[in-house]
């Protein structure tokens, strides 16, 4: 069912017009880079990296769903006191009203969603200069639904033990190679440096772009902060996070890099006499190189 009869009524303040045009722009790149990181991985890699391949599939897999989602859905949260309210800016309002935007984002409140004009109401109480009206609307009361407070818990609490863990492995393995250099081959040693490497920043990208917008929604809710740029932050930076791990993946893990620019970039690779190329698998002959990536 389509509301765009409610769609035509809203009234757009710049910041919803600012967030949708960053949502469309991430989301236009995101879903193509991740569609064809998934392609090099079922297609490109080589059987030293098989096991990886696997994990690597289905984190790309998830950040693949997760920027169609963000696309489609374009979430501002509105949180205050003890409710928050999500309205949906994009095309899965327009199809599914305040539901479709509520499916896109967030399948894990779906059993402790508050009816829709309980969550308006509450808006119309606690925000009564915002204009909400013909908006696409759901939300969440944690005192009427106490199943939200266990749900934002086991999101948000997890990540910091599991970044701790993260911090702890990296040293482990870091102290492994250190220590047996001597029973390595240099490309062997340098494949394992360079896979712990991409490993490692692409563990620090929520540092950037998940824990600052928590923090800000943290603040926000608690009325430690009343700034409203902070409603749209949370999911914006959000949706850069799919957009960059599959460029870090592309650019770090060489097989990849070169089934990259052997489909779009072309012009930059020229041939050069056969030599070694240490990649992140190891040593292997290739007759394709660009100092430009070496």
């Amino acid at each position: 069912m389509f509301y765009l009869n409610e769609v035509v009524k809203q009234k757009w303040t710049p910041y919803d017009y600012a967030a949708s045009t960053f949502w469309w722009i991430t989301g236009s790149f995101a879903i193509p880079l991740n569609c064809i990181l998934i392609y090099l991985i079922m297609f490109k890699s080589p059987k030293s990296l098989q096991l990886y391949s696997i994990f690597l599939i289905n984190t790309t897999l998830g950040d693949l769903v997760f920027s169609i989602s963000c696309t489609l859905a374009q979430i501002r949260i509105i949180p205050n006191k003890w409710a928050f309210a999500y309205i949906s800016l994009g095309p899965a309002g327009w199809i599914g009203g305040a539901q479709g935007g509520y499916w896109a984002y967030c399948i894990c409140f779906i059993f402790s969603e508050s009816p829709p004009d309980e969550i308006v109401a509450y808006l119309k109480q606690n925000k009564p200069f915002y204009k909400v009206d013909h908006f696409f609307i759901s939300g969440n009361h944690m005192i009427n639904s106490p199943l939200t407070s266990v749900t934002l818990a086991t999101i948000v609490l997890p990540m910091f033990p599991i970044y701790c863990l993260v911090i702890f492995f990296y040293k482990k393995v870091h102290n492994y190679l250190l220590h047996n250099k001597t029973t390595m081959s240099e490309g062997t040693e340098k494949g394992h440096r360079k896979l712990i490497q991409v490993l490692t920043i692409q563990a620090s990208v929520p540092i950037f772009f998940v824990f600052p917008p928590i923090t800000l929604y943290g603040l926000y809710h608690l009325e430690f902060i009343d700034v409203t740029v902070a409603e749209y932050l949370v999911y914006t930076l959000f949706s850069v996070i799919p957009l960059i791990q599959p460029i870090i993946t592309m650019y770090y893990i060489k097989p990849y890099n070169h089934g990259f620019r052997r489909i779009f970039c072309r012009w930059m690779i020229r041939p050069i006499p056969t030599k070694s190329l240490t990649t992140v698998y190891g040593e292997r002959e290739t007759h394709y190189s660009s100092t430009r990536y070496e």
